[in-house]
């Protein structure tokens, strides 16, 4: 039904933003980290999914048909509903996680949230032949580099977050201190130095 929105970010949360488009406000649930790139005020587009219930209608959006391609294979997966998925982006470098996928590595995709052991061979059965080291290499890979997405800012926002900051002020700060180069912890160090400002 949709295939993108284009508006004027009206709210940042958690784990959703909301978009003014002619006076109409789209909630849109997405990943953690892309909200790092969000402002109140910015002029954004997002690529979109909409999840229909019989009691629910949900929409998600990604910053990339990339992204947005990986994460409809993996509610295709039996037993990943759409909130699932996006708990799992939340959770992972996408190069990573295609990485899992490309080496068949069932201990890393155990350790993403509601990962179990049989929900993981699940995934490798059906992802395993759609998704390549290739891909991982190519667009993936660029996605994240272009988004500014690495491990170690990953890392640093979930350590944040385990200290007690909202995910939302989090991802700003650590988007804003952390520099090429940087380690964990130099980025840590930065941002409790700036949120120490507040």
């Amino acid at each position: 039904m949709f295939d993108y929105i284009n508006g004027k970010l009206i709210k940042v949360a958690s784990d959703y933003a909301v978009v003014d488009i002619n006076g109409v406000g789209f909630k849109i649930y997405t990943r953690t980290l892309s909200l790092a790139q969000f402002n109140k005020g910015d002029h954004v587009m997002l690529y979109t999914y909409l999840h229909v219930r019989e009691n629910e209608i949900s929409l998600y959006g990604f910053h990339n048909r990339q992204e947005l391609e990986l994460y409809e294979r993996l509610i295709n997966v039996s037993g990943i509903g759409p909130k699932v998925a996006i708990n799992i982006l939340n959770h992972t470098n996408i190069k990573d996680f295609v990485s899992a996928i490309a080496f068949e590595d069932i201990k890393a995709l155990c350790k993403l949230p509601g990962i179990g052991k049989k929900t993981a061979q699940k995934i490798l059965l059906e992802l395993k032949d759609k998704l390549s080291i290739a891909d991982m290499d190519s667009d993936f890979d660029d996605f994240d580099k272009s988004a500014g997405y690495t491990d170690e800012t990953s890392e640093a926002v979930l350590a944040l977050q385990t200290l007690g900051y909202d995910a939302s002020e989090a991802n700003k700060t650590v988007s804003k201190v952390a520099k090429e180069n940087d380690s964990v912890e130099d980025i840590i160090k930065k941002a409790l130095k700036e949120l120490a400002r507040f």
